[in-house]
């Protein structure tokens, strides 16, 4: 599959652990990552190319969520934002309630992350899919 047939992610992970996580991940799937290690690069590379879909860690080494939140809802085309953080019921809320599309537990489960994104980047719901995982949403106990 060409760099042309795949859906864009733009993930904001310092580096460490959790970078090399999003790397393996999607080292083998349908999608075309853009991983940056700061907010500031990602709000240059926002500027500058077309990103349906933005993956962050919630606390990053210039901000966080709510500052990258603050960043893309200043586009044209503000993009969905996925943040990943330990389990928490209130950031959950939290992230919700202020316009953000989910949060993910971390460390990431494959099959959650793909399903997630999938949804994120497809808002019209049309049945296209881009993960390399089923399309039935899995349920979190």
């Amino acid at each position: 599959m060409s760099h042309e047939d795949k859906a864009t992610v733009l993930a904001i992970v310092p580096d460490g652990a959790r970078s090399m996580e999003i790397e393996r991940l999607f080292a083998h799937s349908n999608w075309l990552l853009h991983r940056v290690s700061t907010r500031e690069e990602a709000r240059r590379l926002l500027q500058q190319n077309d990103t349906p879909v933005v993956l962050t860690d919630a606390k990053l080494p210039d901000g966080g969520w709510r500052e990258v939140l603050a960043d893309i809802d200043g586009l044209p085309e503000p993009p969905r934002l996925i943040v990943m953080a330990p389990y928490n019921n209130c950031l959950w809320n939290e992230v919700l309630n202020c316009g953000g599309y989910d949060v993910l537990e971390a460390p990431l489960d494959r099959r959650e992350l793909f399903t997630v994104l999938n949804f994120a980047w497809r808002p019209d719901q049309s049945g296209r899919t881009v993960g390399n995982h089923g399309s039935s949403l899995a349920a979190k106990a």
